[in-house]
């Protein structure tokens, strides 16, 4: 999911004492679990457009509503655009295009290469998987990163979240 908080000094204390309850760790998603007991009926979801599920897009009419204002496009599930390019089908947008115009753009923008993705103890199957070479695509046209301006509001900025690599 998407998280956005600042805890104070109160707020950071006790959940690092409430972290030390081992019966989240037992459970799926702790972190999440963690969270959502401490901050119990303390919350404000945000509009679907901060939270765009991927594994949606084309099944749900929020994606036909909401896509040319999406600002996050969340990549859960199984399907990741960095593993594979998957085939379209129809009324979906194509969201693995975006993710490598994007992707392809920081790359340039910021000189990366490929070995400032991988951490020496990266194993070598994960080596093996990781295909930087597919995902910086010369036939993509490049898209241009909008940066916010210091008077913008956040409707002018434009994020794509992905999970790490697996």
């Amino acid at each position: 999911g998407v998280l956005f908080f600042r805890p104070n000094s109160t707020h950071f204390t006790e959940l690092v004492h409430l972290s030390a309850n081992k019966s989240f760790y037992d459970l799926k998603y702790p972190q999440q679990n963690l969270l959502n007991k401490y901050f119990h009926d303390h919350w404000i979801s945000l509009p679907p457009i901060f939270n765009m599920l991927d594994h949606l897009n084309g099944k749900h009419h929020v994606w036909n509503n909401q896509t040319n204002n999406s600002r996050i496009i969340h990549f859960a599930g199984s399907h990741k655009p960095w593993d594979m390019l998957h085939r379209l089908k129809p009324n979906q947008v194509d969201t693995d295009r975006m993710w490598r115009q994007y992707f392809g753009a920081l790359v340039t923008e910021n000189g990366w290469r490929k070995d400032d993705f991988l951490v020496p103890l990266a194993s070598q199957p994960f080596r093996k998987k990781f295909r930087y070479d597919q995902w910086i695509r010369t036939d993509l046209q490049p898209v241009q990163l909008s940066r916010p301006e210091p008077d913008s509001t956040p409707e002018n900025d434009h994020i794509i979240i992905f999970s790490q690599l697996e």
